[in-house]
């Protein structure tokens, strides 16, 4: 048992270690340090033991020169760091044998990726910051954060650290009323047919402008690098959407509000929407590399290939497929991003991040509504497997933490006043209907929460384009 409990903290430190380094890296890549260390894996070659130690002492610098070496020197230094503790984490991941599926994988393939990593991280400083080589390190780095998300998930909420959850003391919520998941699509869904249905249009239309937000925060595009990235974004969206519906069918067909859908209502048939999905996807990512970059055709093909692997893995096993799963959705704004300036950069990830905190609340809303729907198909969703109270109280935190990080776009001054003034009072709008579900712990407030979690993101992206306009 003891030995155990060292894995999950191996495994929770090696997590932190990964953020920290994606940050650190991402702070160099922002005040410009990424050259400061010439050498590699020196920072200064044949200059003495002291400027091997400490590169950045020295009387001949200056004070922000200084800061840009300490900054790489520092970066490097938590990387020499990361090695053993993955080491050690995976020499625990064999020792203990664990029948979890998944966690010796996902502690190994940190282990064998890092070399490439390493070797990366060096070719980005020889090759003088290639912009291909810098992409190709920041993808890897992406994908060791991946393997070891999914190493925690699976390391806590193995069946090992508690027995079975007992049941929730709470009365299980109302029936689920007549209304549709999203009401505001549902009359247009039955004009244009299945077809449209299997898109998910409510979602599709997010994704969308959550692309368009960040192409306007990299810079002015031209109308024509707009609608190709759009045209080619939406194609993914598309896709990921069908191979959701088709992944999903069998469990879709358990649950009330999902047995209507397309598939599981014999509408489309199962053939014909995988078909669909692999057709849009190869669509997107050949029109993407043709009209906009190779760059943004990785990147929304790399959005497909993880929104699969949910469907397919996490979502019917973790109680955290939710979370998860809102990194697929911060995939448009990495995309709208790469489309304007062929690389990536933090303020990029930063609006990835507000999509992945705002997925929580967003959904967990919705799954308090149709609870004893999830139960009946055994989807471990949050309300199911920790209860209504508990679920209501996540769902403000992770309300605070998009508002917040929302917030963060004007000191970094990436968006001006006009946009910090919508931002406070739409933030403001959105954690009173959180506080509201608190209160009133009915199932009219938590679809008041959902419906405005999308109305919320929409308009805020709307703010965006337009403060960049002004």
């Amino acid at each position: 048992m003891r030995q155990r409990v060292v894995f999950e903290r191996l495994a929770m430190a090696t997590l932190v270690a990964v953020f920290i380094l994606m940050m650190l890296g991402g702070y160099v890549k922002a005040i410009g340090a990424g050259l400061s260390c010439p050498h590699w894996p020196k920072c200064f070659d044949g200059q003495g033991f002291v400027k091997d130690v400490f590169p950045f002492a020295g009387a001949d610098t200056t004070p922000w020169t200084m800061h840009q070496v300490a900054a790489e020197w520092v970066h490097r230094f938590v990387a020499m760091l990361f090695a053993p503790l993955m080491l050690a984490t995976v020499w625990l991941a064999w020792k203990l044998r664990p029948a979890e599926r998944g966690i010796r994988f996902f502690a190994t393939a940190p282990l064998v990726i890092l070399p490439v990593q390493i070797g990366f991280g060096g070719w980005t400083v020889l090759a003088l910051l290639e912009p291909v080589v810098v992409t190709a390190h920041l993808g890897f780095a992406t994908l060791i954060f991946g393997c070891v998300v999914a190493l925690n998930v699976l390391a806590y909420t193995s069946p090992h650290r508690s027995a079975a959850p007992e049941a929730d003391p709470e009365p299980a919520g109302a029936a689920p009323g007549p209304m549709t998941s999203r009401p505001w699509t549902g009359r247009l869904q039955q004009k244009l047919g299945p077809w449209f249905e299997l898109i998910k249009p409510g979602i599709l239309l997010l994704l969308v402008l959550c692309g368009l937000a960040a192409m306007f925060l990299a810079g002015t595009p031209s109308w024509r690098l707009v609608a190709a990235t759009l045209f080619g974004g939406a194609l993914a969206a598309s896709s990921a959407a069908a191979f959701n519906n088709y992944l999903d069918r069998d469990r879709d067909a358990l649950l009330a509000r999902t047995r209507k859908r397309s598939i599981p209502s014999a509408r489309i048939p199962a053939s014909a929407a995988l078909a669909f999905a692999f057709a849009t996807g190869a669509a997107s990512f050949a029109y993407l590399w043709w009209k906009v970059n190779l760059l943004t055709a990785l990147l929304a093909m790399a959005g497909i290939v993880f929104y699969v692997y949910y469907t397919i893995w996490l979502k019917p096993s973790t109680v955290q497929n939710i979370v998860i799963g809102g990194a697929a959705g911060a995939a448009p704004a990495l995309v709208g991003w790469a489309a304007v300036t062929g690389e990536l950069a933090l303020p990029a990830v930063l609006l990835g991040f507000v999509i992945f905190a705002w997925t929580p609340p967003h959904f967990w809303a919705l799954a308090l509504v149709y609870r004893s729907d999830y139960a009946k198909g055994a989807v471990p969703m949050y309300p199911v497997v920790k209860g209504e109270e508990r679920t209501r109280w996540a769902i403000f935190w992770y309300t605070v933490l998009t508002v917040a990080a929302t917030l963060l776009f004007f000191p970094m001054r990436v968006l001006g006043p006009a946009y910090l003034a919508a931002a406070v009072v739409l933030g403001a709008w959105f954690l009173a209907m959180a506080v509201r579900l608190l209160v009133r712990k009915d199932n009219k407030a938590a679809y008041a929460v959902f419906g405005t979690s999308i109305a919320y993101l929409g308009l805020l992206f709307a703010a965006m384009v337009v403060d960049r306009m002004l």
